[in-house]
């Protein structure tokens, strides 16, 4: 019966230590690290940015009070190394980085044009079990990292949440920027059969104001970050941009558009219509002529036209045809001339070597040494069908009762 109770006695005495982890760190203890930023060093290698949350000064309970003071710090550590970074940053940091919270890694265009520079942190990110993989990447056009990083936003507390969500957004509804986390980008970076890109960001107004509360204290805002096309790499280096309608055409192609907005011509006026491709599927397939690859993109898409300034009968179904062989013409030059920009940089951001690899392996092993090359020359269509729908509250446009 002794012996009974005394087991019972060193179970329950151990239960509190068996049910702690090991490495628990009190929250008071911690700085949570929201995004980095990656610049240049001038005496080390990497100047890297860490926003780290200030609680202080985040709203909390429901009065949605606030502080004085942003809701996040930027903290500036060089290295030669991310692990030296991090590690030097805590001779201002007096907490331990905690990097659970992490969503963006932001790299500015001078570190993603050294192709050095640009691996030489990415082992760190992967290997770290705190760091999430799935964290945005980001490139700083003509601009810092830590700029990039340091952005207030007028309609979101943390600044990084308006990077992430403005990505998900315009991917969503402009189909120009692309949603690429850490394991995205690196799949690029490994895989033979294609390559990376990220959407990258610029700074507008006056940079010197940049992390300011000036910077938004006016309606009138003076300096913001704004999505700005496509960075495209070559073998893990940043080696140009799509921008405006040829990062749209790389969305098109990668099966990744899922709305956007098209202005079309009508008999000789420039955009009076607007069409809205609201479903939008795209296959690729690859035929071999003397061991040349012969790629044709198929786009098959429908929508709606959301604008008719002219006097357009959209109960006539020969003027809805017409008007979806224009968008057709529109979708293939978009995607045409995104294609041969692609091919001018010498990348296949579009995993055409894939479609390569699977329909014949024997040849892939042939041309994967040098596929950037043989890509650059290969030959590619684009066939498109629209379907249109009418749409809206109209039938017709009031042109029609104008013109009568």
């Amino acid at each position: 019966m002794k012996k009974k109770i005394l087991t019972t006695l060193i179970i329950f005495l151990l239960t509190p230590v068996l049910s702690s982890c090991w490495d628990q760190n009190e929250m008071t203890n911690l700085a949570f690290i929201m995004g980095l930023g990656i610049d240049k060093g001038k005496n080390k290698k990497y100047d890297v940015s860490f926003q780290i949350i200030l609680p202080r000064n985040v709203t909390s309970g429901e009065g949605g009070n606030v502080s004085q003071g942003p809701p996040i710090t930027v903290v500036k550590s060089p290295g030669d190394t991310l692990t030296e970074a991090s590690r030097n940053v805590h001779k201002i940091v007096g907490r331990q980085l905690y990097y659970a919270h992490t969503n963006l890694v932001v790299v500015s265009d001078k570190v993603a044009k050294d192709k050095n520079l640009l691996l030489g942190f990415f082992d760190a990110l992967t290997r770290d079990p705190d760091f999430r993989r799935t964290s945005q990447i980001v490139i700083a056009q003509k601009a810092k990292a830590e700029d990039i990083l340091s952005a207030l936003s007028i309609t979101e507390q943390m600044p990084v949440n308006k990077i992430t969500k403005q990505i998900q957004i315009s991917e969503k509804v402009l189909g120009k920027d692309i949603k690429i986390d850490i394991d995205n980008f690196l799949d690029g970076v490994v895989s033979p059969e294609r390559e990376s890109i990220a959407t990258g960001y610029i700074v507008i107004g006056k940079k010197n104001l940049i992390g300011t509360p000036k910077s938004i204290e006016n309606s009138k805002v003076s300096a913001i970050i704004m999505a700005n096309g496509l960075a495209v790499f070559r073998q893990g280096k940043l080696v140009g941009w799509l921008e405006g309608n040829k990062a749209r055409g790389a969305t098109w192609v990668l099966g990744k558009l899922k709305n956007t907005e098209l202005n079309l011509d009508w008999e000789g006026k420039k955009n009076v219509i607007n069409f809205v491709p609201l479903r939008s599927r795209t296959s690729t397939s690859v035929r071999f002529m003397n061991k040349k690859p012969i790629f044709q993109v198929s786009i098959k898409t429908e929508g709606w036209i959301s604008e008719a300034n002219a006097p357009i009968d959209l109960e006539d179904p020969n003027e809805l045809t017409k008007i979806g062989g224009i968008a057709e013409e529109f979708i293939k030059n978009d995607i045409l001339r995104t294609v041969h920009e692609a091919q001018k940089l010498k990348s296949d951001i579009f995993g055409f070597g894939e479609k390569v690899h699977r329909k014949n392996p024997k040849l892939w092993k042939e041309l994967k040494g040098n596929w950037n090359e043989h890509f650059a020359e290969s030959d590619v269509s684009v066939n498109v069908d629209v379907y249109v729908r009418r749409g809206g509250v109209r039938t017709n446009p009031f042109w029609v009762d104008l013109k009568k």
